[in-house]
């Protein structure tokens, strides 16, 4: 797939990423893609924030099925504050764009975008380790527990949770409720909790 490197940084693009936009526009009509893509642009630009506000090094930007990940620089040698506000800067924006939309609630597509916005967020702060909420999970774990313990912690949480989504989307499926994205999404969910790091 793509691959240029700009000042240093590797910028590649995984036929995922293509797939998944594909199918939001199918499944969508192509109504939602393009404020879908500008939220999720707007969240990673504020870990990009914080990941220059505390002069780490961006290793690699990829663009793959799930969004996009930031490779970055000696992570686990940040202090516990500058991972969280790394792991949270993307969600920070999104509540930020969410508060901003609300102000306008005369137009009817700010209030989506405001929609939009508080969706990307919430699922980002899920304690999984492919989200944001999974990095900030992994930092409080760390200074609760010895590293095993913490390790273990993370894995059942996310063992937890993929137990719950799957319940759910069992009982979804049986009452003929749901649809493509949420089973698309479910089962992403699901290859990264089993997928090695």
């Amino acid at each position: 797939m793509p691959e240029l490197t700009v000042r240093g940084v590797k910028l590649s693009a995984r036929f995922g990423f293509f797939a998944v936009v594909a199918l939001l526009y199918l499944t969508s009509a192509g109504e939602s893609l393009l404020p879908c893509l500008l939220a999720c642009v707007l969240h990673e630009l504020g870990h990009l924030f914080f990941i220059r506000l505390y002069g780490v090094k961006v290793e690699s930007i990829t663009l793959y099925g799930a969004g996009m990940r930031i490779d970055i620089r000696d992570r686990l040698d940040l202090s516990a504050k500058a991972r969280i506000f790394i792991s949270f800067g993307g969600c920070m924006v999104n509540l930020i764009l969410f508060f901003t939309c609300l102000f306008f609630t005369d137009n009817v597509k700010l209030q989506s975008f405001a929609a939009i916005n508080l969706s990307l967020m919430l699922f980002n702060l899920l304690p999984l380790k492919c989200f944001d909420g999974g990095g900030i999970a992994e930092v409080v774990a760390e200074k609760l527990f010895s590293a095993d313990k913490a390790e273990a912690f993370c894995r059942a949480l996310n063992g937890a949770l993929s137990a719950v989504i799957s319940v759910a989307l069992t009982v979804c499926a049986l009452l003929g409720k749901g649809n493509v994205s949420m089973y698309v999404t479910a089962a992403y969910f699901m290859f990264s909790v089993i997928r090695p790091n």
